[in-house]
């Protein structure tokens, strides 16, 4: 299939790929807004591990994040048009290449066309309970698969028994539900501004993960006439994350002189404007919370400087899992 040459949004390119040849900087020499914050917290902690690589461990509370974002994206991937609720956790898995991102070259490899069209759902509630079915599915997956990384790791302190399967899933579900409401608003503002695109089959340079190729052109199953449905709303206000199937960092922004790099968790622009999330599986209450708000401003002027100093981030949000709690911050001008 070929591609189409606009994008739902234009400016909404989250990735930059730079070849290793081609890097200004070496990836190891690089700064990011973790490392920032580190520096800022303290200064001798920074040299010894980003100057003398003397690593700190690892422990659970570390695991944990990264398998709540793991199976939430992997429900975030999926939608009931394609997915049953109880279908087997890889039925819209990503091919990746040699470099371990999403394989832009071999459409063919994608799932999504192939999988058997189902009716949706038709209400909120029900597509909640969708989710948490998902998750349901998703969870025991991802846990085994990054307990058994992290026990194989020799700087790791404690094991997967120290994890809390039940805060976990609460947790995951509570993104879901944040995710939710901006389904919801996309729906009562009838799709956003991008609806008919969406309808024609567009799809940005860079799409969020959802089962199809890059360059898939035909328009999505959920399509339909009318006003927007439920369906098309799920599918329009999906915000762009990392592949769950992908490598580490293989998905990250790169500012153009390649001497700082991010990667974002969650974009949202389906309403025509950049909104920025970052999901911490946390109850947000202590010291480190007070860099948060900092990572979230560095990332805003991180996609100012990836998009030409032309596209600025409107909204940026903290996603507090643990606490239930969805925290606005004003983005810097």
């Amino acid at each position: 299939m070929c591609s189409k040459t606009s994008n739902v949004n234009e400016d909404s390119v989250p990735v930059q790929i730079i070849d290793e040849d081609a890097l200004l900087v070496s990836k190891f020499k690089r700064l990011s807004a973790t490392s920032l914050i580190q520096y800022q917290g303290c200064p001798r902690s920074w040299y010894h591990q980003r100057i003398e690589f003397l690593r700190g461990p690892q422990v659970p509370p570390m695991m944990r994040g990264h398998i709540v974002e793991n199976t939430v994206c992997r429900v975030l991937r999926e939608c009931p048009i394609l997915v049953q609720a109880d279908a087997e956790s890889d039925i819209l898995e990503t091919p990746l290449d040699a470099d371990g991102r999403p394989d832009r070259f071999n459409p063919d490899r994608f799932k999504g066309p192939s999988v058997a069209e189902q009716e949706g759902v038709r209400d909120l509630d029900s597509l909640r309970a969708w989710t948490r079915a998902r998750a349901e599915i998703h969870f025991p997956i991802v846990k085994e698969a990054h307990v058994a990384d992290f026990e194989d790791n020799p700087m790791s302190i404690g094991s997967g028994d120290d994890l809390d399967d039940e805060q976990m899933m609460l947790m995951i579900n509570t993104t879901l539900d944040f995710h939710l409401e901006e389904v919801q608003r996309c729906l009562e503002e009838n799709g956003g501004p991008n609806l008919a695109r969406f309808r024609e089959g567009t799809r940005p340079e860079w799409p969020a993960p959802d089962g199809f190729a890059h360059n898939w052109s035909l328009p999505h199953p959920s399509v339909s006439e009318g006003d927007c449905t439920l369906m098309e709303a799920w599918e329009i206000a999906r915000p762009w994350f990392v592949d769950p199937d992908a490598g580490t960092f293989t998905m990250g922004s790169i500012h153009p002189e390649h001497w700082f790099a991010g990667e974002y968790d969650f974009v949202y622009d389906w309403d025509g404007s950049i909104s920025i999330v970052d999901l911490k599986a946390a109850m947000g209450d202590n010291d480190r919370s007070q860099g948060y708000v900092l990572q979230l401003e560095i990332y805003a002027w991180l996609w100012w400087e990836t998009h030409g100093r032309t596209s600025k981030v409107e909204d940026l949000r903290l996603w507090y899992a643990g606490a239930n709690v969805a925290k606005s911050i004003p983005a810097p001008d």
